[in-house]
């Protein structure tokens, strides 16, 4: 039987990563996403270049601490958690998320968020592309510091950082790596599991599949999920476009 006919049902399953594409977005300062296609007699092959950050990728206690975890530290059993999507709507550039938007959009699930995966839903993956990404909302160093406390174990954001990207101050990463708190940036399709009315959705089972860099500060990941239920109610990407501060 062929491999594509042992293919499962995918209901359910939701695929939280950027492509990894020859020219892809970047953030300022890394090197360009380089694939060619090469086709040597009948074998057909690809050769890459790209950076531990390019694309959905995850930041390791490495990427701001000298002698921090690096990625192959970490037993393949820890990339898999449960956790959720904290849903906000309203986010304008540049705006702050402070400790009580998290307490608010949480406030039902918070027996769950000890050794879970959170993803911020801030909107931002509809402008992948444009100038205005690096414009993004971010977590503020409190913001940080509640979720450290609550034992959350990865956070996760659809935005190219959890810092604010015009400045160099990385407070967010700083909290969070110091105390083994990974980050994943650059996570997309976070919007396709919303409902219209709820602030937090659940995700009975989430996989963070790094690519196994040996020594790496990160690696891009495959981020992939289970729902808890389905996605009834479900809005528009299009519904859910941040607006620009006038």
């Amino acid at each position: 039987m062929s491999f594509r006919k042992i293919m499962k049902n995918n209901e359910g399953i939701i695929d939280f990563t950027r492509p990894i594409e020859h020219g892809m977005p970047i953030y300022p300062g890394e090197p360009e996403v380089s694939i060619e296609y090469r086709q040597t007699g009948q074998y057909a092959t690809v050769a890459l270049s790209l950076s531990s950050h390019s694309g959905t990728s995850v930041d390791t206690p490495k990427h701001i601490i000298p002698e921090g975890a690096t990625l192959d530290e970490y037993p393949l059993a820890n990339w898999i958690s449960h956790g959720g999507i904290v849903a906000f709507r309203d986010l304008q550039e540049k705006d702050v998320i402070e400790p009580a938007d998290l307490e608010n959009a949480t406030a039902a699930f918070r027996d769950i968020l000890p050794g879970s995966f959170l993803f911020i839903r801030t909107g931002w993956e509809a402008y992948w592309g444009k100038e205005n990404y690096f414009k993004h909302p971010y977590l503020s160093a409190a913001s940080t510091e509640w979720l450290v406390k609550q034992g959350v174990a990865l956070v996760g954001i659809d935005a190219p950082n959890i810092d604010a990207s015009w400045n160099n101050e990385d407070i967010a990463h700083k909290t969070l790596l110091e105390n083994d708190v990974l980050v994943v940036e650059n996570l997309c399709n976070l919007t396709g599991c919303l409902s219209d009315v709820h602030s937090f959705v659940p995700l009975q089972e989430i996989f963070v599949i790094p690519m196994p860099l040996a020594k790496s500060d990160g690696a891009p990941v495959r981020v992939f999920a289970s729902m808890k239920k389905n996605c009834d109610g479900c809005v528009d990407t299009e519904d859910l476009v941040p607006k620009k501060h006038s």
